[in-house]
């Protein structure tokens, strides 16, 4: 069986983890990375494998120590993270405070930590003029972002910008988005963007270079970010109005009922509203956006008991003219994030970025949208460099059917998967440079295989669905196996 033969074949490095110091022997295959390369990503085949990040904190100190680079980028908050790149500079804070701050269940661990102290120590020396950095690249923290950007107009010296508890405040508007739920989300963040954007100009004089540098990039990510979602997030609103009104939901149904006892509402208005409630049915529209926007002008004239019916018509209208979207919004906002690290806030320093492996890869399989990775390959071309992390079996932490962090196992990899074929090699890691592999291998690598590709969520009774299809040179250049995991150590 050639899988079996390629596993053999590729597994030919050390067999044991060995000593945590002894990254130059123990990791020594990586030195077939190319020199040119600047930018190495690094994924995980969980987001909650002990083993997986200890041996991601290997390879960034390797890539340290052997290769010159100097900055780790996290799959995490852009300003949430801040405070870590403090500590491994400045040694403000508690390292674990900090670890714990940026935000996500699945990197405040143990693991994380040690590296940061490491990163702390290497700063020390005077020996290393260039310094290590961490810099996040994730934009999804709505509340660390706006955070960030008080602190920011407050050190300017802002005296007329309202503080956080004031009933103006912008926080306020976006508590009332997230209380308002799916009706919620129709209104727009742009009056946040652009009085974030010339608040930022307001305060630019007093800033220093650097912290202008960051707060621009964190309101540039923000309304990149929103620029995507928001007609996503209408999406899905309209999706769940589908599903309650299929359900014959008691509040909808009497919202568009109410609506068709207007006595002087137009046959138009009245012809829609009626196949709207038609679809509880068919499922199939049979009216146009601009039908729906009509009626939903024509019925909010007629007073405020009929808001919900309004924000029903007005979902369906912004949704309909929705073509799919041709992106997961969080990719290129995070590429942009990348791109400002390397090109603007740190130039021409080398960096490792920690993140899924369905962040890291260069594409997608079945048409997918592009991720992290299919944007930093057209911007760094041959000096990006992916990693993925698989897994044979093992332990990790993820959020369970109960909406909780357990602790899960799993065994043996499926027959016919990627995992299985690397973990009949009976070596307990190995690491494979696929720019370096024979040819036979290459075109295995080039076919697809199923493989376990687990993310901040788990559920055993639905294992399979943890499977997805792999065509291994599509995503990466290398891969590292680790036979078996144990769950990582998250801090308490």
């Amino acid at each position: 069986m050639f899988a079996v033969g390629l596993a053999l074949w590729v597994l030919q490095t050390p067999s044991n983890l060995g000593p945590m110091e002894d990254i130059s022997k123990d990791l020594s295959p990586l030195l077939s990375i190319p020199k040119e390369v600047q930018l190495v990503g690094v994924g995980e085949a969980t987001h909650g494998s002990r083993e997986i990040f200890q041996m991601k904190d290997r390879i960034f100190r390797f890539l340290v120590e052997k290769r010159g680079f100097t900055v780790l980028l996290m799959e995490s908050s852009l300003p949430a993270t801040i405070p870590m790149d403090e500590y491994v500079t400045q040694g403000k804070g508690k390292v674990e405070d900090v670890v714990k701050g940026q935000g996500f269940w699945t990197w405040s661990t143990e693991e994380l930590r040690d590296l940061l102290v490491w990163m702390r120590q290497y700063n020390l020396d005077p020996k290393h003029t260039r310094k290590l950095r961490v810099v996040g690249v994730d934009c999804q923290n709505e509340m660390a972002i706006f955070s960030h950007l008080v602190e920011a107009f407050k050190e300017a010296g802002l005296k007329e910008y309202p503080p956080l508890n004031d009933p103006t405040w912008k926080f306020t508007y976006l508590r009332k988005l997230e209380e308002a739920g799916p009706s919620g989300r129709l209104y727009s963040r742009q009056p946040l963007i652009d009085l974030m954007s010339k608040t930022i100009d307001e305060a630019a004089p007093k800033l220093s270079r650097e912290r202008l540098a960051m707060a621009r990039q964190v309101g540039n990510s923000y309304a990149q970010f929103w620029s995507i979602i928001e007609p996503e997030y209408l999406r899905e609103d309209r999706d769940n109005l589908m599903v309650a009104l299929k359900g014959d939901s008691e509040s909808l149904s009497k919202a568009l009922q109410g609506a068709m006892e207007i006595k002087d509402l137009s046959a138009e208005s009245r012809s829609v509203i009626k196949a709207l409630m038609a679809l509880q049915g068919s499922g199939k529209p049979t009216f146009s956006s601009k039908d729906l926007r009509v009626t939903a002008k024509e019925l909010e004239s007629k007073g405020g008991e009929h808001a919900l019916a309004v924000s029903l018509l007005q979902l369906f209208a912004i949704n309909l003219e929705l073509s799919t979207l041709p992106k997961i919004p969080r990719e290129p906002a995070m590429a942009a994030n990348t791109r400002w690290a390397l090109k603007t806030y740190l130039p021409g320093q080398k960096a490792m970025i920690w993140a899924h492996n369905s962040h890291i890869g260069t594409t997608y399989d079945s048409g997918k949208p592009l991720m992290l990775g299919a944007y930093l390959k057209e911007d760094w071309g041959s000096k990006y460099f992916p990693i993925g992390i698989a897994f044979g079996s093992g332990g990790f932490n993820a959020v369970g059917s109960q909406g909780t962090i357990e602790s899960f196992e799993v065994g043996p990899p499926k027959e016919g998967s990627f995992d299985l074929a690397l973990s009949q090699a009976g070596k307990e890691v190995g690491f494979l440079n696929f720019d370096k592999a024979n040819e036979e291998t290459k075109r295995w690598l080039s076919l697809s295989h199923p493989w376990r590709n687990i993310g901040s969520s788990y559920y055993p009774t639905q294992a399979e669905r943890f499977y997805e299809p792999l065509k291994p040179r599509e995503l990466f250049r290398g891969l590292v196996f680790l036979n078996k995991v144990t769950p990582s150590r998250l801090l308490k």
